[in-house]
């Protein structure tokens, strides 16, 4: 959103007035820069390239970046990463939640909620198994 014109005047969204006569508004938005990052982004331009979009980090494995920010993880199915390196990352896990590993503690992930570390049983998939720390067992991960 940029501004509004017409019968109104000013940036402030959302705008509330009370209408007491017909008015014209126009809003005037700006398109946002959508074009893919991803050979600036610690997943899309790094690692060792195998071809058809697939990638590997030594130390994470197999996976499929996309323009949008998500990537299809060989053994973790879809996480979003922020990270500008592939050293240390916090992800998106879409059954855990926030999450953060790096090649100096992996297979080990630290949980942000319910806090705690986990460590992955490196390739189990559908399900995945993580042994918690805290509770000392192990929890079976769609």
């Amino acid at each position: 959103f940029v501004r509004w014109s017409g019968d109104a005047n000013g940036t402030e969204n959302p705008l509330s007035m009370t209408i007491v006569k017909a008015l014209a508004i126009s809003a005037e938005f700006k398109k946002e820069d959508t074009t893919p990052a991803t050979e600036t982004s610690a997943f899309g331009g790094t690692g060792t390239d195998h071809g058809n979009g697939w990638r590997e980090a030594d130390w994470f494995g197999y996976y499929f970046p996309t323009s949008s920010g998500w990537l299809y993880h060989a053994e973790h199915g879809w996480i979003y990463p922020q990270s500008q390196t592939l050293d240390s990352i916090w992800y998106w896990d879409t059954s855990l939640g926030w999450c953060w590993t790096s090649q100096d503690v992996y297979p080990y992930v630290y949980r942000d909620d319910p806090t705690g570390w986990l460590r992955y049983h490196r390739e189990s998939r559908n399900p995945r198994y993580f042994y918690d720390h805290e509770t000392k067992v192990w929890t079976e991960v769609e």
